[in-house]
């Protein structure tokens, strides 16, 4: 570092002083005239001063990052509040659910009981419902939509909707996106997808609703071995 050097001024004359502040970046210039020769001593900072910049302020590494949201092709997300399910599409009968189920495999009288029992507990057999989840974020832009909804489940463009379970035994566009919407909202091929998801009526856990209440709701044995009775 070099020293500073010295200036000798005369009387009269003019000058200006520089302080800076350090860490502020702040300058304040103080002008006044030379009352004596006294020497004044040149700072050995070039004048003017750049403001420093501010502290980069680094994330701990113990502290974890935030997780991505699953964003839409707009740039808004599909999430917030949970939107109020929607209801559309015809009501099955409890014999028109004990049928589909019935011609996708189910034969026993507790599957059957079961898979009726879930519809009742999970859309009330209402069979266009959507339940929405905005937890999981919007669905591909490459979907077939098949039930519009209200305005809330959709991106800010309007491109991509969010993640919903539907239908009467309500599949889920999360975690089973190979069923399309068309295939179920319609109860004929709905039930098909039960009996895939449900390994042939091996497991129905992947229902919330079963055991219960879906088994509450279930129709009663006699009326599913009545059902039976006809086939």
């Amino acid at each position: 570092m070099h020293a500073p050097r010295r200036r000798r001024f005369r009387v009269g004359d003019r000058y200006t002083r520089v302080l800076t502040v350090v860490g502020l970046g702040v300058v304040i210039g103080i002008s006044g005239a030379v009352a004596t020769g006294s020497p004044v001593r040149e700072p050995s900072t070039p004048f003017p001063v750049a403001p420093r910049p501010g502290p980069v302020v680094r994330r701990p590494s113990h502290v974890p990052a935030r997780p991505k949201r699953v964003v839409g092709q707009a740039g808004a997300a599909c999430e917030g509040a949970r939107p109020p399910s929607t209801y559309t599409g015809p009501v099955l009968t409890v014999d028109q659910a004990l049928q589909y189920a019935y011609d996708a495999g189910f034969r026993t009288v507790s599957d059957l009981q079961a898979v009726v029992g879930i519809g009742q507990a999970e859309s009330s057999l209402v069979t266009r419902t959507r339940r929405w989840h905005p937890e999981y974020g919007c669905r591909p832009t490459s979907d077939a939509i098949g039930v519009v909804g209200p305005a809330s489940v959709w991106n800010t463009a309007h491109t991509q909707q969010m993640q919903s379970d539907r239908g009467v035994w309500q599949i889920s566009t999360h975690f089973w996106p190979q069923f399309t919407d068309a295939q179920t909202d319609n109860p004929e091929s709905a039930a098909r997808a039960v009996w895939e998801i449900s390994s042939h009526g091996a497991d129905f856990g992947q229902w919330d609703t079963y055991p219960s209440p879906a088994l509450s709701l279930a129709p009663s044995t006699e009326t599913v071995q009545a059902f039976l009775a006809t086939r």
